[in-house]
C-alpha cells in the first residue's frame, strides 16, 4: 500500500484495528494519512497497524506520515493503542512522522508504540532517529499506579534499548509516574530528547 488518505474515515473494531492495517505480515514502502479520521478498537489499535506479525521486519521504510497541522486524529482503545502501531511484535526499521495526533487508552498507551512484545532477545535496538512527533497527547484513564503510557511506549521491556528518540507534546494518566518515553523503563533508554511536557493530573 502507498499514498493511501482516508477522508474522514471512523474505524470500528476489536482486536488488530489499525487505521489502514489491522495486522501487517508484510513489508511496505509508505503511509500518509493527512486528513481527519478516528480509530477505536479494545486491544491493539493503532493509527497506521493495529499489531506487526513476527515476520515483518520493515514497516516503512520510505516513511509514515500521520497527521498534519490543524488536522485531529484520534486514536482510543481499552490496552495497547499506539499512535502508529498498537502492538510491536518485531523491530522495524522505520520512518515516521507523526503530527496532532491523540492516543487514549486504560492502559499501554504510546504515541508510537502502545506495547513492545515483552521477550524480545537481550540486545535489541530500536532505533527511532528519524522519527519526529509533534504535537502528540497520550492519555492513559485508569486509576492504577501503572498504567503504562508514554510519549514512545508506556513500558520498555528488558533487554530493549530506545535510541536517538525525540518527543514534543502531552501525557496525561491517573497513575503515579509518567515519562515523555515511557513511563517505565527496565532496558536502556540512550541519544533521546524530550520537550514540553505538560503532565495532567
Amino acid at each position: 500500500l502507498s499514498r493511501v488518505v482516508p477522508d474522514d474515515a471512523i474505524i470500528l473494531g476489536q482486536t488488530k484495528v489499525g487505521g489502514i492495517v489491522g495486522l501487517n505480515n508484510v513489508l511496505a514502502n509508505e503511509f500518509k494519512l493527512n486528513k481527519p479520521f478516528r480509530v477505536y478498537g479494545i486491544s491493539e489499535v493503532g493509527g497506521i497497524v493495529g499489531a506487526t506479525n513476527t515476520s515483518t521486519r520493515e514497516l516503512g521504510r520510505a516513511g509514515l506520515y500521520l497527521g498534519a497541522d490543524g488536522v485531529d486524529i484520534f486514536i482510543r482503545g481499552k490496552e495497547k493503542v499506539g499512535g502508529v502501531v498498537g502492538y510491536q511484535n518485531y523491530v522495524s526499521d522505520i520512518k515516521i512522522t507523526v503530527t496532532n495526533i491523540t492516543v487514549e487508552a486504560e492502559h499501554d498507551a504510546g504515541g508510537v508504540f502502545g506495547y513492545l512484545r515483552q521477550d524480545f532477545p537481550a540486545g535489541t535496538i530500536f532505533s527511532l532517529e528519524n522519527v519526529a512527533l509533534n504535537g502528540v497527547k497520550v492519555r492513559a484513564t485508569r486509576g492504577d499506579e501503572y498504567n503504562y503510557a508514554g510519549g514512545i511506549v508506556g513500558l520498555i521491556p528488558a533487554g530493549v534499548t530506545i535510541n536517538s528518540a525525540s518527543f514534543k507534546g502531552s501525557i496525561e494518566s491517573k497513575s503515579r509516574y509518567l515519562g515523555e518515553i515511557a513511563e517505565q523503563n527496565n532496558g536502556t533508554i540512550t541519544n533521546c530528547k524530550v520537550n514540553s511536557m505538560s503532565a495532567g493530573d
